[in-house]
């Protein structure tokens, strides 16, 4: 779910959506994960990889085709998908924990509005020259909860 990873639940995607994919013989799942205001970053990503870990250990009795397992929000949640997309399989095989021993990748995401880096040096190389001499990457960066130091918004 989208929000700053400050709010948003999961509760806001309504019945509609889940219908529509249920309808067409997709499996829906949704999950809350925790806040910034309660658990410092990466914990919301932890949570979601945890949580697709979870789908896959649960596939046969949940009715789930654990190969073909795709994420999709918006905001923050989006960067949360990109984050499982991109990222290489997370799986423990040597884990005690049979939810840790399950693979991590997706076969697709859909996203909106998701910030693809919180890296000042990310903007500067990549999006910058794309807006001409005149831009400076200040103007790409906006403060996250009230801070602007480049340094403390990383993950």
């Amino acid at each position: 779910m989208g929000g700053g990873f400050k709010g948003g639940r999961k509760e806001k995607l309504g019945p509609e959506k889940p219908n529509a994919s249920l309808d067409a013989g997709i499996s829906v799942a949704a999950i809350n994960y925790c806040f910034v205001t309660t658990d410092p970053l990466p914990t919301a990503h932890r949570d979601a990889k945890r949580a697709i870990q979870a789908m896959r250990l649960n596939a046969d009795e949940w009715n789930i085709d654990k190969e073909r397992v795709a994420a999709f929000w918006g905001s923050a949640g989006a960067q949360i998908c990109m984050w499982l997309a991109y990222s290489d399989d997370m799986a423990d095989a040597s884990s005690d924990d049979p939810v840790e021993r399950e693979s991590t990748p997706l076969v697709c995401v859909a996203t909106a509005g998701g910030q693809t880096s919180k890296q000042r040096e990310f903007y500067a190389a990549h999006i910058l020259p794309l807006l001409g001499d005149e831009a400076t990457v200040d103007a790409l960066m906006k403060p996250l909860g009230g801070v602007s130091d480049p340094g403390e918004v990383r993950m």
